[in-house]
């Protein structure tokens, strides 16, 4: 992929994403907070979806190698 589609889809995703936010808190009743958590999973799911069909995503067989790495990531998160 070049830069330049790079550069493309991350303007276009962080507009859409500046939309949706002022349209999910335009009220005075909005929960920034559950905003928030929608968001992040939302951003995840994507991300996921992106990553399988671009890349290879599969597990690694033997998960006790990355145990550590996914405790930190967990803890440090």
């Amino acid at each position: 992929m070049t830069w330049q589609i790079a550069i493309t889809l991350s303007v276009l995703s962080y507009s859409l994403a500046v939309v949706v936010q002022r349209m999910i808190l335009r009220e005075d009743k909005s929960q920034p907070i559950a905003y928030s958590i929608f968001f992040q999973f939302l951003t995840g799911v994507i991300i996921g979806i992106v990553g399988f069909f671009i890349s290879d995503m599969r597990l690694p067989v033997d998960l006790g190698k990355v145990a550590v790495n996914l405790v930190a990531l967990a803890v440090l998160y």
